[in-house]
C-alpha cells in the first residue's frame, strides 16, 4: 500500500516543484517587462530596481546591460562600467554592449594611461577576449571528443602521419583546456572594480588617518589586492597603489 501511495506522492511533488519553478520564471518576465517599461518612460530609478531584483534570482548579460543603462542614465558612470563589465562575462561580443562600455569610460575623468609588461598569456590566449568561459569549455570538450574519437579510428585503420595527426589534436585540445584555466582565473580569481563616487582619497594603509597618496574619481577601473576589514588595497592601470574604504567602489 505504501509503494501505491508512494508514486502519486512524487508526482504531485513533481508537479509542485515544477509549478513553483514556472511560477518564478513567470514573475521574473513580468518584472523584466514592467522595467522595460518604465526605462521606455524615463523612469530610470524604478526600472533599475526591477532589473536588479530579477537578476538577484537568475543573472544572465541583457539584465546586467540593462542595469548598465540604467546607471549610466542616472549620471551613475562608475555603477555603469561595473554592470557593463559583468555582463561582458555573459556577452562578450555584443556590439551594443562593447559601444557602451567604451562610451562610458570616455565619461570617466580620470585618464590613466596603461603601464604593464609583457603578458605572454593574454598573447597566447588571444580568443579569450571574444569567447564567454562556457563556449572555451565547450569547444574544449568537443576537442577532446574528437580526439579520443580519432584515437580509436587510429586503432583500427593505420594511415600515414596518424602520429602527427594526434599530436596536433592533442597540442589544440591542451592550448584550450589551458585557455580554459586561465579564463576561469581572470573571471572568478582576478577581483576587478570600480569608483562610484564623485572623488575618493586613496590613503597610503588602511587607516583614515593615513597619508593620502592621490584622489581618484567616478567610473575609475581598478584591480584589488588586498583586503582588511572596510578598506581594499587597489591597483591601477598605471600601477600606482592605496587603500579605499570599502563603500566607496563597487567590485565586480
Amino acid at each position: 500500500m505504501k509503494k501505491i501511495i508512494f508514486l502519486p506522492l512524487a508526482i504531485c511533488f513533481f508537479l509542485a516543484g515544477f509549478s513553483h519553478a514556472f511560477g518564478e520564471e513567470k514573475n521574473s518576465i513580468n518584472l523584466f517587462l514592467e522595467a522595460n517599461r518604465h526605462y521606455e518612460k524615463g523612469e530610470f530609478e524604478k526600472a533599475l530596481a526591477l532589473y536588479k531584483e530579477v537578476a538577484d534570482a537568475k543573472p544572465t548579460g541583457p539584465l546586467f546591460y540593462n542595469i548598465g543603462n540604467c546607471y549610466f542614465r542616472l549620471g551613475q558612470i562608475g555603477n555603469s562600467l561595473a554592470n557593463y563589465r559583468r555582463a561582458l562575462r555573459h556577452e562578450p561580443r555584443d556590439s551594443d554592449l562593447l559601444a557602451n562600455l567604451q562610451y562610458a569610460r570616455q565619461e570617466a575623468k580620470d585618464e590613466i594611461e596603461y603601464k604593464s609588461g609583457l603578458r605572454i598569456l593574454d598573447y597566447l590566449f588571444f580568443w579569450n577576449d571574444d569567447m564567454a568561459l562556457r563556449e572555451i569549455l565547450l569547444a574544449s570538450a568537443l576537442l577532446y571528443a574528437v580526439l579520443m574519437l580519432s584515437a580509436v579510428v587510429c586503432l583500427f585503420r593505420k594511415f600515414e602521419r596518424r602520429n602527427l595527426l594526434l599530436s596536433t589534436l592533442a597540442a589544440v585540445f591542451i592550448l584550450f583546456a589551458s585557455s580554459a584555466g586561465f579564463k576561469c582565473y581572470q573571471d572568478y580569481y582576478i577581483v576587478e572594480g570600480t569608483v562610484t563616487h564623485r572623488e575618493v582619497s586613496v590613503h597610503s594603509s588602511n587607516d583614515i588617518n593615513s597619508v593620502v597618496l592621490f584622489q581618484l574619481h567616478d567610473g575609475t577601473e581598478f584591480r584589488v589586492l588586498d583586503r582588511r576589514g572596510d578598506w581594499i588595497e587597489i591597483e591601477l592601470k598605471d600601477n600606482k597603489r592605496g587603500w579605499v574604504a570599502r563603500n566607496f567602489v563597487e567590485l565586480i
